[in-house]
């Protein structure tokens, strides 16, 4: 078996981690996540020194998460998507048609 994903250290506060990305794009993702959770760390730990990183880790995770979710809603929620959703549909019928 042939693993030809790249390896890559992401940094996180004091922390490497290595990870396997299968494209290019998939690291300026990791990198670019990084990069945010670092900045946000920088920020809490120059405005409450000596309180633990793991307490605003775990708090920017849920900060993190809660964007996920808006933004996940706001798709489901596009009134675009729900237009593109019924002309697929008419034209896979349309194209159905054509093919029987």
């Amino acid at each position: 078996m042939n693993d030809e994903r790249q390896k890559i250290k992401i940094r996180i506060g004091t922390w490497d981690h290595l990870l396997k990305v299968s494209s290019p794009e998939e690291e300026n993702y990791f990198r670019r996540a990084a990069k945010e959770i670092n900045a946000k760390l920088i920020s809490y730990q120059t405005e409450y020194p000596g309180n633990p990183s793991i307490e605003f880790l775990s708090f920017i995770a849920l900060l993190m998460a809660k964007k996920v979710l808006m933004l996940e809603d706001r798709l489901k929620n596009d009134p675009l998507k729900e237009e593109i959703d019924d002309l697929d549909a008419r034209l896979r019928q349309y194209l159905q048609k054509d093919n029987e």
